[in-house]
């Protein structure tokens, strides 16, 4: 096992492993970002409660550190049961943000939100709860997911040269 991944491999883990995940993401926290900050209560346009901005803020950079953080881990591991654990628990963090999002869309449409009954922290607990109850099912899709990534990021580390550039003798011109 080496310590530092080639940054071929480490590029070509992230991008197979978490691209399409990340993609998914982007994809539902930018009309969060353009439009669901608006608020027209507040003079600059921006609504300044603490728990939207953490929510939101957590939202666009745990996924983010976690798949660089688990990408980095797994092309460390040479091994197919490393490989595919640093895998799984990175795309559990990232598939922990989509389902977050999900619950939240769905606890913004509920009544309790409408008329102010339930809002802030509290709001934001139930949100995490209702999460981590669709990362259940969500396991249809993170297992395979793992499986494949981590089989192809091995056999492609496995086809790949070691280095471009052949080793010469020390004292040889």
């Amino acid at each position: 096992m080496s310590l530092r991944p080639s940054s071929r491999s480490f590029l070509v883990l992230a991008a197979i492993t978490f691209g399409p995940p990340m993609f998914v993401l982007c994809a539902f926290l930018a009309p969060i970002a353009l439009f669901g900050l608006a608020d027209s209560r507040s003079p600059s346009g921006f609504s300044s409660d603490v728990p939207d901005l953490v929510a939101l803020i957590l939202l666009a950079f745990l996924p983010l550190i976690a798949a660089i953080g688990f990408s980095f881990l797994a092309a460390r591991s040479s091994r197919f049961v490393g490989r595919a654990l640093a895998i799984y628990l990175g795309l559990s963090v990232v598939s922990l943000s989509i389902a977050f999002i999900l619950s939240a869309s769905l606890a913004g449409a509920s009544m309790a939100v409408a008329e102010g009954a339930t809002s802030g922290w509290t709001l934001k607990a139930q949100e995490l709860q209702f999460a981590l109850l669709l990362l259940i099912p969500m396991q249809l899709l993170i297992v395979p997911w793992t499986l494949i990534s981590s089989l192809v990021s091995i056999r492609l580390s496995a086809v790949a040269p070691a280095s471009p550039i052949p080793a010469r003798p020390i004292g040889a011109a």
